[in-house]
């Protein structure tokens, strides 16, 4: 029951997500509604890091760098 629960979140979000932004880039350049939405996910994983947790390695940071490059 649990995972249908986080199953029915997961696509709540990502279509309420997809229909403001959306909405977003009918009114504003969409260049400006990527920024926006980027820098409210680095925000939400920023707050949401305490509670999960985790180490950070170099070799860990390295890699998402690299990735976020090609």
């Amino acid at each position: 029951m649990f995972a249908a629960l986080i199953a029915f979140t997961g696509a709540l979000v990502y279509g309420s997500a997809d229909f403001l932004g959306g909405l977003a880039a009918r009114r504003l350049r969409s260049i400006v509604v990527t920024a926006v939405a980027a820098a409210t996910g680095l925000l939400a994983l920023l707050a949401a890091l305490p509670l999960v947790g985790g180490a950070w390695l170099s070799t860990d940071v390295m890699w998402g760098l690299l990735s976020g490059m090609l």
